[in-house]
């Protein structure tokens, strides 16, 4: 049996356009010692059977097409499935750096004790032509090394050991914001995690991200669990965080943007951010940083 050093795990509902972009970028970037496995959940705009021309030609390691309770249930079935030492996420609509994902491979391989490593990232609103913003986690990883507080972090550019799946656990599938809650529950429990102060990732905010379809479940959910786990309060009056709601909510209504955005559109915001991404790290400024 071949020894499969790293599995990329992809999640996906009814995305193809985004899909098809993605994923041919990841299968261009795949050693041979590296496993993709995909998990869609259950489409309904050919996903499957794309999927399925994919693994029949080699493409890719494994897919899983059937109804499921979401992101967070898809990506649990998938560490189960894994093989690889390694695990990472590589999300159907957002750019992510190949050769910083081979150099963080490299770190974890190279330090057997680190249970997760994490990185910093950036976002980008895809609908709004908006700027590339640094989403730098480094100040909260260094509070957390010297006191153990609990922080929040986006999933994305995050590298799990699959032998450290008892430690972490898995992802919690009652969640919109699955990745404020685990990011929150791993820090604040024994694993020893690592961090890459450079970008891996670029989340683009799109129509169907679960940041604009359940705004409000999220935005309740970030309120519960800085409550619980940081024990800090919610220090938005209910009053402007219900009349924040009801701005977007017309905002949304008076200047609709299209669910299905067009290919091309989609491809230049997407390599756009994979340039980007090359550029800050062509810079080599950034370093590893452990306990």
């Amino acid at each position: 049996m071949k020894n499969i050093s790293l599995t990329y795990v992809t999640s996906t509902m009814n995305k193809l356009p985004y899909l098809k972009v993605s994923l041919t970028k990841l299968i261009e970037n795949k050693n041979p010692d590296e496993e993709i496995l995909v998990a869609d959940g259950g489409s309904t705009d050919g996903t499957g059977e794309y999927l399925e021309e994919l693994f029949n030609q080699g493409k890719i390691d494994g897919y899983i097409s059937e109804k499921d309770y979401g992101e967070s249930h898809a990506l649990n079935k998938l560490f189960l499935k894994a093989q690889g030492q390694l695990i990472t996420l590589v999300t159907d609509d957002d750019a992510f750096d190949y050769p910083t994902i081979q150099k963080c491979k490299k770190f974890m391989l190279d330090n057997c004790e680190i249970d997760l490593l994490g990185t910093n990232g950036a976002k980008k609103n895809q609908s709004y032509n908006s700027k590339i913003i640094m989403m730098d986690y480094t100040n909260d990883y260094n509070t957390w090394k010297n006191t153990h507080r609990p922080f929040m972090f986006c999933g994305l550019g995050i590298m799990m050991r699959r032998s450290s799946l008892p430690i972490l656990g898995f992802w919690g599938i009652g969640f919109a914001r699955a990745d404020a809650e685990y990011s929150l529950r791993i820090t604040n429990g024994k694993a020893n995690i690592a961090w890459y102060s450079g970008p891996s990732f670029v989340n683009i905010s799109n129509p169907q991200s679960i940041s604009r379809t359940q705004r409000q479940k999220v935005w309740n959910e970030t309120v519960r669990l800085n409550k619980f786990y940081l024990d800090k309060k919610n220090y938005y009056p209910k009053f402007l965080v219900n009349l924040r709601a009801k701005l977007r909510k017309i905002r949304d209504e008076l200047f609709p943007k299209p669910i299905n955005l067009k290919a091309h559109e989609w491809d230049n915001t997407f390599y756009d951010c994979m340039k980007w991404l090359r550029e800050e790290n062509d810079n080599d400024q950034f370093c590893f940083i452990k306990k």
